[in-house]
C-alpha cells in the first residue's frame, strides 16, 4: 500500500478543531469538540503549563466502504 500524506486547510469555523482521517480513503474529517478545549485547560492547570496549542488526530476507517462497498474518495 502506498504511503499518503494528508493535507490540512485552515479551518475558518472553529478556532480550534481536530481531525478524524480515514485509511482507506484518506478523507480527513474537521470536528469540534468544547470538551477538548476542557481537558487542554485543565492539564495546562494540573502540570502548570502554558499550553499554546494542540494537534489531535484520529487514524481509523470510515464505515461507508465496508458497509456499503464503495466510496467517493477510495482509490484502489
Amino acid at each position: 500500500m502506498a504511503a499518503t500524506k494528508a493535507q490540512f486547510e485552515k479551518s475558518y469555523k472553529y478556532k480550534q478543531h481536530d481531525h478524524l482521517i480515514c485509511a482507506d480513503c484518506s478523507k480527513v474529517f474537521e470536528f469540534c469538540d468544547p470538551r477538548i478545549y476542557e481537558i487542554q485547560k485543565l492539564a495546562g492547570e494540573l502540570l502548570n503549563f502554558n499550553i499554546t496549542s494542540h494537534s489531535l488526530n484520529f487514524h481509523g476507517k470510515c464505515t461507508k466502504l465496508a458497509t456499503e462497498g464503495t466510496c467517493e474518495n477510495h482509490k484502489p
